[in-house]
Order: structure tokens, then C-alpha cells, then sequence
């Protein structure tokens, strides 16, 4: 299928898309489901997330549990301010509540609710995820899985398996006006239509946005790009030694 520019360049915290951005993003497609299931406003208590497999073997180096924590806050991986990360954090940590739009007040301790599992990974893939949705007597009212495979990518159980079992050169269901699965196909469009790969992608990402849309959005990809390379601090220490050479050039 058609995976647009955005789907594989995201803004998002690090430091890792699978481990950070992923589990962000898997929090909210919960919370959209919870806020769907009947009744559940007024029986909700309490929430926790497993984390299997490499989300937990690696989870605290990549700060898995942070995203959690941040996702459940309401924080979005490319909205989110890097600044504010740590006053959210101790927030949460000193109330251990959550206050999620659409639902009850829900008991969320950091320490506890985020439950590392080192046990064998989940069957489909090794960055599981288990939300468990519990009532006030601590019964479990909904249980639901998601895969962090890779990229910012979250898909459930069953969208995973759809996934696996769909033919990978499919090119119907890319609804798309160059659509192609090899690169073979995409040389072949090309010369065919008299384009560079660079204007067919342009033509395949008009389809939904338009074309303003299109180059705003790849504009502020390369800005938090730019961005993150020149505030890094060995790009500011090695602007501050390229300063300091000029000036004992000059001087």
C-alpha cells in the first residue's frame, strides 16, 4: 500500500521510534477505544499497560515508560516540548491520576502501573503492549493489545495479522496515480509518464492533501531536522571551537 513521506519521516521524542514514538501513539489509539466502549465512563478506575518483549527488556533505556506516562498525559510525540517533559512527569508522580478527556478520573501510579514484563515476548512481536482497563473492585473491564513494529508504526492483533497475510505486491489497493511496488515498476512509470521519482511522489502525496499542505508539511520536517542538528550540544561545541579558531585567525 501507499506509505506517504509523513508516515516515514515523523517529529517525535527520542530516542527511538519503535520504543518511544510507538508507545506514545499506541496510548492514544487506547484512550480513542476506551472512550468508545459503552458504559465505560461510569465504571473505569484504574489503568495499566504491559510492556513485553523488547519494549521491556530495553524499555528504560529508551524511556518507554516516560512515553506511557507522557502519552496518558495527553502529549503527542510531535507536539510535545521537550522542556516540559520533566515537570509532567513529577506532576504525575505526585497525584498519580489521570485526568483523560471523555473519561472518569482514573488511579495511574507510574511506579506500578507501567508493569515491565520479562517473560517470552507476545507471538506476533517482540514490542507488545497490553492496556488493561480496570473497574473500582479491580476487575478487569478491557483488555487490548498493540505492536510498536517499528517506525512510529502501531497496529492491533488483527490489523498485524491482515497485514501479514495481504500479497505484498497488491498495487490495486494503492489508490494512487503512481502506484508501484518495485523499482523496476517505478522506472517504468517514470519514463512512461515523463517524470522524476520526485514529481510522482509529489503527485501520489496530492491525493489527499493539497499540494500547499504537501510542502508546509515537508517544510516543518526538515526544520525540526535542522533543528535538532544545529541544538545539539556537539554541534554547538563544535561551532563554539570553529569561533574560537577564527578568532585566533584574526587576532
Amino acid at each position: 500500500m501507499f506509505i506517504s513521506v509523513f508516515d516515514i519521516f515523523k517529529i517525535g521524542i527520542g530516542p527511538s521510534s519503535s520504543h518511544t514514538v510507538g508507545p506514545m501513539v499506541a496510548v492514544h489509539r487506547y484512550l480513542e477505544r476506551v472512550r468508545g466502549l459503552a458504559g465505560a465512563e461510569m465504571q473505569t478506575a484504574r489503568l495499566t499497560v504491559t510492556l513485553h518483549g523488547s519494549l521491556a527488556f530495553t524499555g528504560k533505556g529508551h524511556a518507554t515508560d516516560k512515553a506511557v506516562c507522557l502519552g496518558l498525559l495527553g502529549a503527542t510525540p510531535d507536539t510535545l516540548d521537550p522542556n516540559q517533559v520533566d515537570t509532567m512527569l513529577e506532576d504525575l508522580q505526585r497525584a498519580k491520576l489521570l485526568n483523560v478527556p471523555g473519561l472518569p478520573t482514573l488511579q495511574f501510579d507510574p511506579e506500578t502501573d507501567v508493569i515491565f514484563d520479562y517473560g517470552p515476548s507476545l507471538p506476533l512481536h517482540a514490542n507488545g503492549m497490553t492496556f488493561h482497563l480496570l473497574g473500582a473492585a479491580g476487575e478487569i473491564i478491557d483488555t487490548f493489545v498493540y505492536y510498536s513494529i517499528g517506525g512510529g508504526f502501531v497496529v492491533s492483533e488483527a490489523e498485524l495479522r491482515k497485514t501479514t497475510n495481504e500479497p505484498v505486491n497488491e498495487l490495486a489497493a494503492q489508490d494512487v496515480p503512481f502506484p508501484f511496488a518495485t523499482a523496476r515498476q517505478m522506472l517504468e512509470m517514470g519514463a512512461e509518464a515523463g517524470l522524476s521519482i520526485a514529481e510522482m511522489k509529489l503527485c501520489n502525496e496530492c491525493c489527499d492533501k493539497s499540494r500547499e499542505d504537501v510542502e508546509a508539511g515537508i517544510d516543518r520536517l526538515w526544520s525540526a531536522m535542522d533543528q535538532s542538528i544545529r541544538y545539539s550540544p556537539r554541534w554547538i561545541e563544535s561551532e563554539a571551537a570553529r569561533c574560537r579558531d577564527l578568532s585566533k585567525t584574526h587576532s
